[in-house]
C-alpha cells in the first residue's frame, strides 16, 4: 500500500469514528447543560440571567472539550458536537420562545404562541453553541494526539454510559416531585397547560411545583431521545445481535415508563405512582446492564473466549467473580424488595407498615451489599476485570454507607408514621404548604442513591456472571 493509499485508508476509518465521537460529545454536553440550566433556574435561587448564560456557555465548552480531546479529530468532534447540543437544547430554550403567561387563565391565549423575536433567539443561540464548539475544538486540538485507530465499539460503549447518566437527573427530579407533592402541578398529561411541553413559558415555572413537574417531563423526553439515539448508534456499528436487542428492549422500557407517567397524571392514583417510581429504577438497572453489554471489555471477552487472554486474569479474580455471583444476586433481590417498601411508604396514604418494613429490612440489605462488595474487592488489580470488580465493590461500599445514613436522616425529617401529604391538584397550588428545602433534599438524595445502589448491584451481577462464564474452563 502506498503512502497516499494509506492516508486515504486512515481517513476512511477516521470518518465514522469522528461522527460517533461527535454524537457522544453532543449528548454529553446536552445532559450537562440541562442539569446546569435546571439548577440556575430553580425558583427562589435567583441566579441573574447574565450569570446563568455565562455558566451554561462555560459548561458547554468544558463538556465538549472533555469528550473531543479523546478523539482523533477533536476540532471536528467539538464543532459537530456543539451543533448537536444546540439543536437538542432548543427543548429548554422553548421556555423563553413563547409568549409569557403567569397563570392558567392566561395560558388559554398564550399557549403555543411564539414571540416575534423567537427566530432571532434561536439563530443567536445556535451561533453561540457553534462558537462554543469552535472554542472547545481549538482547546482540544492543543492536547497530545490520541491513537489513530480507536478500539472497535469504544464510542458506542461511551455513549451507552452517557445514556445511563441521563437517567440520574430524571430520577433526582422525580424524587423531588414526590417529596413536594408536585405530581399533579401540571394537570394535562401530554401538553403543559395546553402548550406543547417544550413551550411552557418560564414565567409559569416561577411556581416551584410547576417547575419540578414540568422539568421532570422534559428530562424524561431527553432520556427518551438518548434511548432512541442509542438504538440507532448500535444498529449502525454493532455486529453482535444480543447488544442490539438490549438497546431495543431499553427503548421499549423507557417508552413504557413514559406511558405509566402519563396514565398516572390522568388517574391520580397513589398505587400507580408507586409502580411508576419502582419501575423507573428497574429501567435504570437495565440501562446499566445494556451499557455493560456494549462496553469494549465485554466485546473483548466475547472475542477472546477460549484464547490465551483468559490467562491474564488471575485465579483469585475468577474466584472472586464466582463467589460474587450468589451474593450479588441475593443483594439485588433484597434491594428491589427494599425499593418496593420505600415506594409504598412514600406514596400510600397509610404506609406506616411499609415504612417500618423499609427501615427494618435495611439491615439485611446492608449486610448483603457489604458482603458482595468485600467479595469483589478480593479480586486482584493486575487485569482489567480485577480492577473493574474492585471499583464496583468500592462504589457499593460507599453507596450503602451513604444510603444508610440518609435513611436515618429521612426518618428524622419525615418520621415513620406513614402519613403522606395529599397530592396537590393544579388549582390547589396557591394554598399549598411551603416546601421544606432540607426535607426535600434529604428524601430526594435518599431515593436517588437508592436507585444508584440498585444500578450498581445490577452491574455487579452482570460482571460477576460475565467473568465467571468467560473463564469457566480455566
Amino acid at each position: 500500500m502506498t503512502t497516499r493509499q494509506s492516508a486515504e485508508h486512515m481517513t476512511h476509518i477516521a470518518a465514522p469514528f469522528t461522527a460517533q465521537a461527535a454524537t457522544v460529545a453532543g449528548f454529553t454536553a446536552t445532559i450537562a447543560t440541562w442539569v446546569v440550566w435546571w439548577v440556575t433556574h430553580l425558583p427562589g435561587l435567583a441566579v441573574p440571567s447574565q450569570w446563568a448564560a455565562a455558566i451554561l456557555t462555560l459548561t458547554l465548552v468544558i463538556s465538549l472539550l472533555w469528550v473531543s480531546r479523546r478523539a482523533r479529530h477533536p476540532f471536528r468532534v467539538a464543532l459537530f458536537g456543539g451543533l448537536i447540543t444546540g439543536t437538542l437544547n432548543l427543548l429548554i430554550l422553548g421556555s423563553i420562545l413563547g409568549e409569557q403567561a403567569d397563570s392558567a387563565d392566561a395560558m388559554a391565549t398564550a399557549a403555543n404562541r411564539f414571540r416575534a423575536e423567537a427566530p432571532t433567539i434561536i439563530l443567536g443561540y445556535l451561533l453561540v453553541t457553534t462558537l462554543g464548539g469552535v472554542i472547545a475544538g481549538g482547546l482540544a486540538a492543543s492536547f497530545p494526539s490520541r491513537p489513530a485507530t480507536p478500539r472497535p465499539g469504544v464510542w458506542l460503549g461511551r455513549f451507552a454510559i452517557v445514556v445511563v447518566a441521563s437517567f440520574f437527573p430524571l430520577l433526582f427530579i422525580g424524587g423531588a416531585v414526590t417529596g413536594t407533592e408536585s405530581g399533579m402541578a401540571v394537570p394535562d398529561s401530554v401538553t403543559s397547560y395546553g402548550a406543547f411541553s417544550a413551550l411552557l413559558p418560564l414565567s409559569m415555572m416561577a411556581e416551584p411545583r410547576i417547575f419540578l413537574e414540568h422539568t421532570h417531563r422534559l428530562f424524561g423526553t431527553l432520556v427518551g431521545l438518548n434511548a432512541i439515539a442509542l438504538v440507532v448508534f448500535a444498529f449502525a456499528i454493532e455486529r453482535r445481535k444480543v447488544p442490539k436487542v438490549f438497546t431495543v428492549v431499553l427503548l421499549l422500557l423507557v417508552i413504557t415508563q413514559g406511558v405509566f407517567g402519563a396514565i398516572r397524571v390522568g388517574a391520580v392514583s397513589s398505587g400507580l405512582a408507586a409502580v411508576h417510581g419502582v419501575f423507573a429504577q428497574l429501567v435504570l438497572a437495565f440501562a446499566i446492564i445494556t451499557a455493560c453489554k456494549l462496553s469494549p471489555l465485554d466485546r473483548e471477552q466475547a472475542e477472546a473466549r477460549g484464547s490465551t487472554r483468559a490467562d491474564t486474569v488471575s485465579d483469585r479474580t475468577v474466584h472472586a467473580a464466582r463467589r460474587g455471583v450468589r451474593f450479588t444476586h441475593l443483594a439485588a433481590v433484597a434491594i428491589l424488595i427494599q425499593l418496593i417498601f420505600g415506594a409504598l411508604g412514600r406514596h400510600l396514604p397509610n404506609g406506616s407498615h411499609a415504612v417500618w418494613a423499609h427501615a427494618g429490612f435495611s439491615i439485611v440489605v446492608v449486610l448483603l451489599v457489604v458482603i458482595s462488595a468485600a467479595v469483589m474487592r478480593s479480586a486482584t488489580p493486575e487485569s482489567r476485570e480485577g480492577r473493574l470488580l474492585r471499583r464496583v465493590g468500592l462504589l457499593l461500599t460507599i453507596g450503602v454507607f451513604c444510603q444508610f445514613v440518609l435513611g436515618f436522616m429521612a426518618l428524622w425529617q419525615v418520621g415513620v408514621g406513614g402519613a403522606t401529604e395529599p397530592i396537590l391538584l393544579a388549582d390547589q397550588l396557591a394554598e399549598a404548604r411551603t416546601i421544606d428545602p432540607l426535607e426535600t433534599v434529604i428524601t430526594t438524595a435518599h431515593q436517588t442513591i437508592g436507585a444508584s445502589l440498585f444500578a450498581g448491584i445490577a452491574a455487579a451481577v452482570y460482571w460477576t456472571k460475565r467473568i465467571t462464564r468467560a473463564h469457566q474452563s480455566f
